[in-house]
């Protein structure tokens, strides 16, 4: 498998990279209970609490539909509570608990884990080009 990763193209390599990276968050989140798509949610409610349901699925480009069966599984298992706003009833307010407060060193350190493993042995400009190229895919990607 070693030889046969060095004859892929630029766009082939960008994939299986990028599926490796995701897939290894994915097995690490799932450890502590988390699952594809709650650690952005989470994120969004670390930095502003109590974000309305339809503000979340817009940012996190989900449907309000599939937004609603992820928060379902969060709230079961305790990582969030859903609540109706006291002035407008048709709004749902996502808050995180207590326990989702608690998590929050252990996600951080889980990516900077994998951040650390995943750039070892890159020098900081190998890293500042990387950056660099990132965000012109990004950039580019965004304009279509």
């Amino acid at each position: 498998m070693n030889e046969e990763i060095y004859n892929k193209n630029i766009e082939e390599l960008f994939h299986v990279v990028s599926k490796m990276h995701f897939k290894t968050v994915i097995q690490e989140l799932e450890k502590i209970g988390l699952y594809k798509g709650q650690p952005p949610v989470l994120f969004m409610l670390y930095k502003k609490n109590g974000l309305p349901q339809n503000k979340i699925a817009e940012k996190i480009h989900v449907s309000k539909a599939t937004l609603s069966k992820m928060l379902q599984r969060m709230e079961k298992n305790e990582f969030i509570k859903r609540i109706k706003d006291k002035n407008d009833k048709r709004i749902t307010r996502v808050y995180i608990t207590e326990k989702s407060i608690k998590l929050k060193p252990l996600i951080d350190e889980k990516f900077k884990n994998i951040n650390n493993i995943s750039f070892k042995n890159f020098s900081v400009e190998e890293k500042k080009l990387m950056k660099s190229l990132l965000l012109k895919i990004y950039f580019n990607l965004k304009n279509i």
